[in-house]
């Protein structure tokens, strides 16, 4: 009890503080929406991860659970507001009841919906029309058809679902493909400014004159060949693509090639690459020319010269006029002797002409000293026999 007196302050009790407690959880309580939860015990020792089926289910007929699921399952268990129903399953009728729902009050939409439902559902089995009752607020449904249109919804979201898959699949795939066609123009286009070989002579070469030129072709096809790979199509006109380009590899492997061999002295290389040439419709070059050129300079100088040096030689370091008048006369079969100019610079030629027309000069002076002194010692011998014979002919 609480003790006071006036004029004094009210002292706590336990009874009072009690009866505050109590009025404040049932304040809460009221205020609360209740749920009731049933606990079952799925074992005796009460461990957690370990079901025991048998005890689960005494528990479950003991208590009452599944007539309280059957009594809830034959009333109408379901109460859906308007909004909610018309919001949750006017999918489930067609697209033109649909529309005749919208703009209409809820109470009107939820009838027009219902009209609708008989036919919609027969999809899914059909049902009793007194499974749903239209209330003023909200619709009354019975379990078996709530599950109905469950499943029909799921269907028809099903629908929509692909629905929308194909449109996004379908923008995807035309947005892709815009970019491949993009991406392939540009592809054609550089195949059509590098169409060769199509007719004769018609080389990457005579048309870009220099492998440097023919490089930088490589250099502008690069990016958009890897930008047609990376794409999720196969390339078109792959094949076509690489035959090209690895024909125009190798005409600016074998133009510098014969830049490589232009003061080679070797003529199996000079006449390898020539042919090689040939074979790729280069023979209208000016290198492939002055290639044919040199190669048959060499093949009359190196004989030429390889016997200069010989002679020039000797045998046993003896060297005769004979010999060296005979390779000058084979020079000037070559119309070498006088068209110095003509010689190839790399094989010393003119030089070795002018040392051999030397050697001649020196062996013709040195001839004509010893025909002289020979024809000077038999004038001698000659006036030294005349002289005898005529002191002979004296004695007599």
């Amino acid at each position: 009890a609480e003790a006071s007196a006036p004029g004094k302050k009210k002292v706590k009790t336990v009874a009072s503080t009690f009866r505050a407690s109590l009025a404040q959880l049932i304040d809460k309580l009221n205020k609360a929406e209740p749920h009731f939860i049933r606990c079952i015990k799925p074992n005796q020792a009460k461990v957690p991860n370990q079901f025991e089926p048998t005890i689960v289910m005494d528990q479950l007929n003991c208590s009452g659970v599944f007539e309280a699921v059957r009594i809830r399952q034959s009333g109408f268990a379901s109460r859906v507001p308007f909004p909610d129903f018309l919001a949750r399953y006017r999918t489930v009728v067609p697209k033109s009841v649909t529309k005749e729902i919208r703009g209409k009050p809820e109470a009107d939409g939820v009838k027009i919906l219902l009209e609708a439902l008989p036919e919609a559902l027969t999809s899914v089995g059909g049902y009793d029309p007194n499974d749903i009752i239209m209330g003023t607020s909200k619709v009354f449904c019975r379990s078996r058809v709530m599950n109905l249109l469950d499943k029909l919804r799921d269907m028809m979201l099903s629908g929509f679902v692909i629905d929308i898959q194909r449109v996004w699949r379908g923008y995807s795939v035309r947005k892709m493909m815009k970019g491949c066609q993009a991406i392939y123009k540009e592809l054609d286009a550089w195949i059509e400014t590098n169409n060769f070989y199509q007719s004769p002579g018609a080389t990457a070469l005579a048309k870009w004159k220099t492998p440097e030129a023919v490089e930088a072709e490589f250099e502008r096809l690069k990016p958009i060949a890897e930008k047609a790979q990376a794409l999720p199509l196969k390339m078109p006109r792959e094949k076509e693509l690489d035959k090209l380009t690895h024909r125009m590899h190798q005409e600016v492997k074998c133009f510098q090639d014969m830049q490589g061999v232009a003061t080679s002295l070797d003529p199996l290389d000079i006449e390898r690459l020539v042919s090689r040439a040939k074979d790729l419709e280069l023979a209208a070059l000016s290198e492939v020319a002055s290639l044919e050129g040199r190669l048959a300079a060499l093949k009359i100088q190196l004989p030429l010269v390889e016997a200069m040096q010989n002679t020039l030689k000797g045998e046993n370091g003896e060297v005769f006029l004979e010999d060296c008048e005979e390779v000058l006369g084979e020079v000037a079969k070559a119309g070498l002797k006088d068209s110095t100019g003509n010689w190839i610079s790399e094989l010393a030629g003119a030089t070795l002409l002018e040392t051999l027309l030397t050697k001649i000069a020196e062996l013709k002076e040195a001839r004509r000293k010893e025909e002289e002194a020979e024809a000077a010692a038999a004038a001698a011998a000659a006036a030294e026999a005349a002289a005898a014979e005529e002191a002979k002919r004296k004695e007599q």
